[in-house]
């Protein structure tokens, strides 16, 4: 598997996960889609991925956005499609936005991701952090509550997706940064097969660029990255930097479509 992949497959791993833990959640094989829905209000996690290149070109691609299309009408549910770049050709790229668009999908968010075989020490000091496990109801509701104001998304929304206690177990664990009994930082990782991935990275307003991201993201990967597992992440134009000092790279991108 090479490492564009390992890191699509990742976050299917994780959207299969939530959806798992969910009575209305959805997994599917469609040809060409793959389905992992949480058939969530918050329709990002109702989501479709191209399940293998697309050869066929813009017809093929055609086709594919309208199985996961029909599939989610059927249902009633927004949905948004995660689309990786290493699943087209150069040439079909530029023409996903207007095939997306036909089918009411518009550009959310285009994202690097990145892989890193091994994480370097730090280069500087980092400040202290008493970091807590998500594993109790006021974890959760900080994580929730951080989740929230970083990525810019309403608290009922990130509750609806990460304050489930069914989803903290089997292969997915979080961690919340707390300082003086404040919560500051947050970060959860996605263990697979192949990976281990880097999640929900955030900083409250006000406490950004004191460390505290890489604090606990080191002390995230410490206690979930496997031995010779190589780490993978979607990253935001804040946390770039950051990533590519712990030893990231960028292997692919992924651009997110929202109906």
């Amino acid at each position: 598997m090479g490492a564009p992949e390992l890191v699509e497959g990742n976050m299917l791993a994780l959207f299969r996960h939530l959806a798992r833990a969910r009575e209305t959640g959805e997994i599917q094989e469609l040809p060409g889609v793959s389905i992992a829905s949480c058939g969530a209000a918050f329709h990002m996690f109702n989501a479709a991925f191209l399940s293998a290149a697309v050869t066929g070109g813009a017809a093929e691609l055609e086709r594919r956005l309208t199985t996961a299309a029909v599939h989610f009408a059927a249902r009633g549910l927004r949905w948004a499609l995660w689309l990786w770049e290493h699943r087209l050709d150069r040439a079909l790229r530029s023409q996903a936005d207007a095939l997306a668009a036909r089918h009411g999908l518009f550009v959310a968010s285009r994202l690097p991701g990145m892989l890193a075989e091994r994480i370097p020490p730090s280069s500087r000091p980092l400040p202290e952090l008493q970091i807590r496990g998500v594993c109790g109801p006021v974890e959760r509701a900080d994580f929730c509550r951080l989740v929230a104001m970083a990525f810019g998304l309403s608290v009922e929304s990130s509750r609806e997706i990460y304050g489930l206690e069914a989803i903290w177990r089997d292969g997915l664990t979080g961690f919340v940064g707390y300082v003086q009994g404040r919560p500051v930082s947050t970060a959860a990782a996605m263990t697979d097969a192949c990976a281990t991935g880097l999640y929900c990275v955030a900083t409250a307003p006000g406490w950004e660029r004191r460390g505290y991201a890489e604090a606990i993201v080191r002390h995230t990967l410490e206690h979930a990255l496997a031995p010779g597992r190589p780490c993978v992440l979607q990253s935001t134009d804040a946390g770039r930097r950051l990533y590519e000092r712990m030893g990231f790279r960028t292997v692919t991108k992924v651009t997110a479509y929202s109906s």
